[in-house]
């Protein structure tokens, strides 16, 4: 059994890549998880540390920055020290550099977790300081991630993007595929008797952070123009646009715990996620966790239109891809996707979820990466 320490600087319990490792190794190995929020509700054992930052990582004042890139590197790196496990799982760069300096002579027991292409973030340049935050990172992690033995990430096309960038060897693609659900969660009595109004609505749901970085004002504009079909928008997640407001055809709904949002999920029709990526590289070879998820409630997609989200559309025939970036376009795109037979596309989608499932096995493949360290 080995000690496994988990660092996320993520609201860990909203988190479901976070939650898929814990169960995917918590009954074979002692794991601690170092993360921000509440601790996950999960029926295994496992020790949670709370970093105890809330903040919103926008460093829009100094008190913000230092917090950020200095304290909470700080705390992690104390907690690693202190406990000092037999391997430590580093999700994303942002917990990275504390856990490579806390095991500077140890670096062979370290995974590195690159969930996106952290330096090609959205609002990485959008000034000078940050431009140069973003130019110092990439030369650490281009310094580190020679270093690491372990380098994980969620899509073929990241894990090519790396290898080629930084000259490595490619990392091992475990996609975010979540695992399934032991058990359904009663949701909230609200949130049921709103759902129960939107009974012969078509119910397009997006999950998520609800963030200007996340396209959704134009999400918001977009189907605030639409009241006269019979749809509605409903927007799971914390809110961070302090301008945005229920209209007739939108609804907000606070964020919820990963293990209640599949009941929630499954109530709804169309998945949504509107990423822009005709202006950002991240979202260019992005392949979220939601999009899994919507496959595995059932929910036809309308999603953002890259090479990975284009072979699961085009494969499974479950869905259609937008490039969310004009009305124009993407209203022409979503009348296509009204005349197709949407209890076909959300079978596909089932169906899509299950052989995903069966063939990247990823809870037996994050596994299989914590055992190699035991030979």
């Amino acid at each position: 059994m080995k000690n496994i320490l988990i660092a996320a600087f993520s609201e860990v319990s909203t988190d479901s890549r976070i939650l898929r490792y814990i169960s995917s190794i918590a009954n074979e190995h002692h794991v601690i998880l170092a993360g921000c929020g509440k601790k996950p509700d999960l029926p295994y054992k496992f020790d949670f540390i709370d970093i105890g930052y809330t903040g919103k990582r926008k460093n829009k004042t100094f008190f913000d920055f230092i917090d950020y890139n200095l304290i909470l590197k700080i705390k992690l790196y104390k907690i690693i020290k202190r406990i000092s496990p037999d391997i430590i799982h580093a999700n994303d760069f942002e917990t990275l550099l504390p856990s490579y300096f806390a095991f500077i002579n140890s670096k062979s027991k370290i995974i590195y977790d690159s969930h996106e292409i952290w330096t090609e973030r959205a609002g990485v340049r959008k000034n000078l300081s940050s431009r140069a935050i973003n130019y110092i990172e990439m030369l650490l992690e281009k310094a580190i991630i020679h270093k690491i033995n372990k380098v994980m990430t969620v899509s073929e096309t990241i894990s090519s993007y790396l290898s080629s960038k930084y000259k490595i060897r490619r990392p091992v693609v475990i996609k975010n595929i979540p695992l399934p659900s032991a058990a359904e969660v009663v949701i909230a009595e609200e949130n049921k008797k709103l759902l129960d109004k939107l009974e012969n609505k078509i119910k397009f749901v997006y999950t998520g952070p609800i963030s200007k970085e996340r396209n959704i004002p134009f999400l918001v504009s977009f189907f605030s123009n639409l009241e006269n079909l019979n749809i509605h928008l409903l927007l799971i997640g914390k809110n961070f646009l302090k301008s945005s407001s229920a209209v007739g055809n939108i609804t907000f709904i606070d964020q919820v715990p990963e293990n209640h949002l599949l009941s929630l999920l499954k109530l709804c029709d169309v998945g949504v996620h509107p990423l822009r990526t005709d202006d950002c590289l991240n979202h260019k070879y992005a392949l979220p966790n939601k999009v899994f998820q919507y496959m595995q409630s059932g929910l036809a997609l309308f999603v953002f239109k890259n090479a990975e989200t284009d072979n699961i559309i085009d494969s499974y025939k479950c869905g259609k891809t937008s490039s969310f970036s004009n009305e124009k376009d993407t209203r022409a795109s979503l009348e296509e996707f009204m005349r197709s037979d949407l209890n076909m596309m959300q079978q596909n989608s089932l169906n899509a979820y299950s052989d995903f499932l069966r063939r990247e096995s990823p809870g037996n493949l994050y596994k299989s990466i914590i055992e190699k360290f035991s030979d």
